[in-house]
């Protein structure tokens, strides 16, 4: 039996607390809990560990197996394990593009994702974000889907809408917008899907 959660389903997101569903993963496998977690026809299978003391790794994502671990301790919070979901699922859809899209290439790379880590690296400089181009882009992932961790960086408009922009171009990226906690990522989503319907047809 596998604990399996909907990032798709917005009202049950709202209600949603990671802290029991770990619990409960425990109550079903003690010594190795997992929890699935499905995303735009995706899915992602955690398995939760105890966070070392000393470490400051969340979570980790395991390429080629499309496996992942995140990492919790007592001072974890709903939010932040949810953007750790989030960005190691980043690492996920890029490993997915990689397999099935030309533009991307070993490592998770891809030039206009290249383009963007040179554009802002200097902007997230001292974050996590500014470590490698597939690094920022999950970062930037977790924060168009609504998972904000009041870092400076992410105040920046201009780095909001280009990663916007790169996202809406991935189609296993694109249908993720749609499901962002982040009212505006989702309305301009859909704006931009309404204005390709009513080009398409002039």
């Amino acid at each position: 039996m596998l604990l399996s959660v909907n990032l798709d389903d917005l009202e049950e997101m709202k209600k949603f607390s990671i802290q029991k569903a770990i619990d409960i993963a425990k109550m079903i496998n003690s010594e190795e809990p997992k929890i699935q977690f499905l995303l735009n026809d995706e899915s992602l299978v955690f398995t939760v560990k105890d966070k070392l003391p000393e470490s400051s790794v969340l979570g980790k994502y395991y390429y080629p197996h499309g496996k992942a671990d995140i990492y919790v301790d007592s001072h974890s919070t709903h939010e932040l394990l949810m953007g750790t979901v989030i960005h190691e699922f980043a690492h996920h859809l890029q490993h997915k593009s990689m397999i099935n899209h030309q533009d991307w290439t070993t490592g998770f790379n891809h030039p206009q994702q290249d383009a963007l880590y040179q554009k802002y690296k200097e902007l997230c400089r001292h974050s996590y974000a500014s470590c490698s181009p597939k690094e920022m882009a999950a970062e930037a992932f977790r924060l168009l889907m609504g998972w904000e961790e009041a870092k400076n960086w992410e105040l920046n408009q201009s780095f909001r809408e280009d990663w916007f922009e790169f996202f809406y171009s991935e189609e296993l990226f694109q249908s993720c917008l749609s499901s962002s906690l982040d009212e505006n990522v989702r309305e301009r989503y859909f704006s931009k899907l309404i204005e390709e319907f009513c080009s398409n047809m002039e």
